[in-house]
């Protein structure tokens, strides 16, 4: 029997450290993340936020301590966890549709025989619906803009119908429309009950699109709700003198202008 996800930690992590050729990128990570939030991964480059969504989906080998999703193991839960990587990272060469890419969400949903069936198919047109990338089914991915690569990585994402969705870096390199739609759906999936872990860096968009943050520099600096984590405090022990949005983005919070995401249009699940 699965664990309520309303209920039990969607992630919890214990005395986690990642080395790699002995050096620490991740140094004694604890924390525990509440199901059917929007949560994002803040910090410097080199601080782990990548290495940390690797290790916790098992790509990635631990030093030590442990990672449950719903209470479970990693290999107990691997049919609920999605995975959208940097599109930098995908070679988009590759000879295949946009509706092939999508299907490969479906794959580990297909039955005995591993055939993709016509419900396969309709799930991930709709999916590609929800994404406004419809009309782009039969389109090669090399023929694609950023924008619309990253989208049909989404649709891809939404194929598999998780509950934990990890997300790195979405909206680089999109533009603003794109993100907009983007972070419209990641939030509807939330409502829906879905968690969503975002590797993120604009930091001035962190309090609009966020109901959690984990502020993190090799160590955890902070993670909790965004209106009382996201302090300056925070940032200025996560990025020390290297932030050059610091000041702008302490006045933000000093105002305690928290913007609502009522202007954000989300598209229905």
């Amino acid at each position: 029997m699965q664990p309520d996800i309303t209920t039990t930690p969607a992630l919890e992590v214990h005395d986690l450290t990642v080395a790699f050729d002995r050096k620490p990128v991740l140094w004694n990570i604890d924390l525990k993340l509440p199901a059917g939030k929007l949560i994002g991964i803040i910090g410097p480059n080199g601080a782990g936020k990548s290495t940390l969504i690797k290790t916790v989906m098992g790509l990635l080998p631990l030093s030590s301590g442990y990672v449950r999703l719903y209470d479970q193991p990693i290999d107990n839960v691997r049919g609920r966890i999605s995975y959208v990587p940097q599109r930098e990272s995908v070679d988009w060469d590759f000879p295949a549709s946009v509706m092939d890419v999508v299907l490969m969400g479906r794959y580990g949903k297909l039955g005995l025989f591993r055939r993709v069936r016509q419900a396969d198919r309709d799930v991930a047109l709709d999916c590609l619906r929800k994404v406004g990338m419809e009309a782009y089914a039969n389109r090669q991915i090399s023929q694609l803009s950023g924008g619309q690569q990253q989208r049909t990585f989404l649709a891809r994402a939404l194929a598999q119908q998780a509950d934990i969705y990890f997300m790195d870096e979405p909206f680089a390199g999109v533009d603003a429309a794109t993100e907009k739609a983007i972070i419209g759906l990641l939030q509807a999936m939330t409502e829906a009950q879905k968690t969503v872990i975002v590797v993120h860096h604009d930091l001035q968009s962190v309090t609009r699109y966020f109901d959690w943050v984990i502020m993190l520099n090799t160590r955890l600096v902070a993670c909790g709700p965004t209106e009382t984590t996201f302090t300056q405090q925070n940032l200025q022990e996560t990025y020390g003198g290297k932030l050059t949005l610091l000041s702008d983005v302490g006045d933000l919070i000093r105002r305690e202008h928290f913007p609502n995401r009522e202007g954000i249009s989300k598209p229905a699940l």
